[in-house]
């Protein structure tokens, strides 16, 4: 996806340019910011507009939400499969040993947004939507735009994202199944670990012993 285009019809006539990105075509106000600074980012009717501008019935509004492709990662060699892909997305089946990107305390680790910088087309940046951690084998979801990114994280902190892990425990619990909810947050000394505290966001897990 290169750009977003939106015809303006009598229902929105008289909005403003930056309404109609925030609320019609959902672009995060981290976006809108970048793109102001592009000459042609926002375009109304083929010539460059601002988010002051009110639109009249008629308009033809274009945003171009292609990346800066000075933050594309480093294209790497590694190994991976593939889920799923369309325009817009890719999942792949991380394997255990690759960290979701670079890391600076595991320098000759294999990382995910490297390895799909070496997939995919030169043009387009991955974006991680979810992470895994490096010991770690499964799905991971990677957007081909920030703008697809945003989309994703917001239904990511909603609760359209099912997640499922298969994992083994040091001891076994009790119960045969159960649900765990507390909150959790970054444990403290540690930059990797989290940990339970009352300090920190709502997390729920459903477990069933197999």
């Amino acid at each position: 996806m290169k750009e977003l285009r939106l015809e303006i019809d009598s229902s929105l006539s008289g909005r403003t340019v930056g309404s109609l990105m925030a609320r019609e075509l959902r672009i995060s106000d981290t976006l809108i910011r970048r793109l102001k600074r592009r000459d042609r980012g926002i375009l109304l009717n083929g010539e460059r507009a601002f988010t002051t501008f009110n639109v009249k019935e008629g308009d033809t509004l274009v945003v171009d939400i292609r990346d800066d492709l000075s933050s594309r990662p480093a294209p790497i060699a590694a190994g991976f499969g593939i889920l799923y892909e369309d325009e817009d997305i890719i999942i792949i089946d991380k394997p255990a040993g690759m960290n979701a990107h670079f890391h600076p305390n595991s320098p000759s680790a294999p990382y995910a947004d490297g390895a799909l910088a070496a997939y995919l087309d030169e043009s387009v940046v991955p974006h991680p939507v979810s992470r895994l951690d490096k010991g770690t084998t499964g799905a991971m979801t990677f957007a081909k735009s920030a703008y697809v990114t945003e989309l994703l994280r917001r239904q990511l902190h909603c609760g359209d994202f099912y997640k499922e892990y298969l994992g083994i425990t040091a001891t076994a619990p009790e119960k045969t199944s159960g649900t765990i909810d507390l909150p959790t947050g970054p444990m403290p000394g540690s930059h990797l670990k989290r940990a339970v505290r009352e300090d920190g966001a709502p997390t729920l897990s459903e477990y069933s012993l197999i």
